[in-house]
């Protein structure tokens, strides 16, 4: 019995040293050759940080490729030149972001040399919002409206921008509270006049021709992207006229047409007090509701000399689906 304890032992410790030997040498492969990625601690931080969308730290792919060619299998090569790429689509909108975001930078810097500029605040209430179609009805029919808008006009074209918050107890298309009370909307166009980069000009009835772009967001996902062309109309009495033709794309429906019109005109009305009647009106195809029609014109009053303006606004949206239209009392601040 004690020499087969002492065997025992003996094995034993040879085995120990075996274990040990064979966890070094584990090591020191571990160094040189990922040997499984599921208890490599590289290539797990990948994974993770693939998840979140994040790129991992190191050096790019292509280091990869280099390094890894020759002493990864096959299966686990792909496997790291995948964990770099699976988030390609998600950078790429990142890259779009960026994009969009340098150049409203770029228009930014543009108004230095800029012909015209004019920013607003409006504020609007009114009754009647039922519109589940554009997300904007409410448990009482209700909804208040903050809107920004910014207009410049630069050497080459102009730029337009604006942002609404809207607050009601917003309800879907059943009638059942949401429980959201607050939405942003935004909208911004881009055109950008090739005469005038030319240093021409066409004069007459339609003094300029542009190539225009617009975009529009909101808070809950929706998204339209829509490129074209846009021209400005000579119109007797008009101090803006303008008629676009786009190319829309936006993730409700397939891609489809657009067409708008913008307008402004002002008058006179005493040494004290001016009107406007301005707005706009947009009409664009959708997959199963026909023609979509969205036109929101506004009758404003401003005493002479006044930044504040006193009117009311017509908010018109119908197609087969829905049909809306909501007056609205408003107030704007010009500055």
């Amino acid at each position: 019995m004690p020499h087969l304890h002492a065997a025992c032992r003996a094995v034993g410790h040879r085995s120990e040293h075996g274990r040990q030997a064979r966890r070094r040498r584990k090591r020191r492969v571990g160094r040189d050759k990922p040997r499984n990625r599921r208890h490599n601690a590289s290539s797990v931080d990948m994974e993770e940080q693939a998840k979140i969308g994040r790129r991992p730290r190191g050096p790019p792919a292509a280091a990869y490729h280099g390094l890894f060619l020759n002493r990864l299998p096959l299966r686990m090569y792909f496997r790291a030149v995948r964990l770099h790429y699976i988030r390609l689509p998600i950078c790429m909108y990142k890259l779009k972001i960026l994009a969009f975001t340098a150049a409203l930078l770029a228009l930014t810097s543009a108004a230095h040399a800029q012909n015209f500029s004019t920013t607003n605040l409006q504020a609007l209430y009114g009754a009647g919002f039922d519109d589940w179609y554009y997300g904007n009805a409410t448990a009482e029919n209700e909804m208040f409206t903050l809107t920004a808008e910014h207009y410049t006009a630069f050497k080459t074209g102009d730029v337009f921008f604006f942002a609404d918050y809207t607050r009601g107890d917003f309800v879907n298309a059943a009638g059942a509270l949401t429980g959201v009370k607050d939405r942003m909307y935004s909208e911004v166009t881009l055109r950008i006049s090739p005469f005038r980069l030319a240093g021409a000009s066409l004069g007459g009835f339609i003094p300029d021709a542009y190539a225009a772009a617009n975009l529009e967001r909101d808070g809950a996902g929706f998204a339209a992207n829509l490129i074209g062309g846009s021209i400005d109309l000579k119109l007797p009495g008009f101090a803006v006229a303008n008629l676009s033709t786009y190319y829309r794309d936006d993730n409700f429906n397939e891609p489809t047409y657009q067409v708008s019109y913008v307008w402004n005109i002002p008058v006179k009305l005493s040494a004290k007090l001016q009107a406007g009647f301005s707005g706009f009106l947009d009409v664009h195809g959708t997959d199963r509701d026909g023609a979509d029609l969205h036109t929101q014109p506004q009758l404003f009053l401003q005493p002479t000399g006044s930044a504040f303006a006193f009117g009311v606004e017509a908010l018109i949206h119908t197609n087969k689906a829905v049909k809306i239209a909501v007056p609205q009392a408003a107030v704007k601040w010009t500055f």
